[in-house]
């Protein structure tokens, strides 16, 4: 029984890390950011429907799952730039302003326009700027600083860190969880709690 929870809370805090990876992978930063947030909130609510556990430990394991999809959200394409991306030194074409973003149309050493365009919340670049970056030739994710490709492992690893603590805090919560109102099983064996 203690094992069969324990697997289903592992599953719930590892989905949205699963889940952020794969959008971060595919989607821009914002849209990818929508989804690890759906993610997270659904692990937190079904989580808690699906297994009883001790709420002050629960709650700083969720914080841990959540920073880990966070770090994921944030490594994945720096990761995935790291190892199928190209380098240039890329020259700034033009500049527009989106919104609070400043975003800059790059060409690559070669010629080739860098797609979609280097974001900044500031103001960092003026047209025929050089900058040395990573982009991604299938034009999917937005182009980063080179010298942030060196960071792709280290933020992979406090990801991988913040996981592991998330699922080795399954065991106390579950283990000194409170044992009034048993849950009541369905026909597929998933646990619901009286509230």
């Amino acid at each position: 029984m203690m094992l069969t929870r324990l697997l289903t809370l592992a599953a719930v805090f590892t989905a949205p890390v699963l889940i952020t990876a794969v959008a971060a992978a595919f989607w821009p930063e914002s849209r990818a950011g929508t989804v690890m947030v759906v993610a997270v909130v659904a692990a937190v609510v079904g989580g808690g429907q699906l297994v009883r556990a001790n709420v002050l430990i629960i709650a700083v394991a969720y914080s841990c799952a959540a920073l880990a999809a966070i770090l994921t959200l944030l490594g994945t394409p720096m990761l995935m730039l790291h190892h199928y991306g190209q380098s240039t030194e890329a020259t700034v074409v033009a500049e527009r302003k989106v919104g609070d973003e400043h975003r800059y149309l790059l060409l690559a050493a070669n010629g080739q326009p860098i797609s979609p365009e280097l974001s900044e919340r500031r103001d960092v670049f003026d047209p025929n700027d050089l900058v040395d970056v990573v982009f991604d030739p299938g034009g999917r994710l937005e182009p980063a600083y080179a010298d942030q490709m060196d960071d792709a492992d280290a933020v992979l690893v406090a990801a991988i860190g913040c996981q592991a603590v998330a699922i080795a805090l399954c065991v106390p919560a579950l283990r000194w969880a409170p044992t009034d109102n048993p849950p009541r099983h369905t026909k597929r064996g998933l646990w619901i709690f009286e509230r």
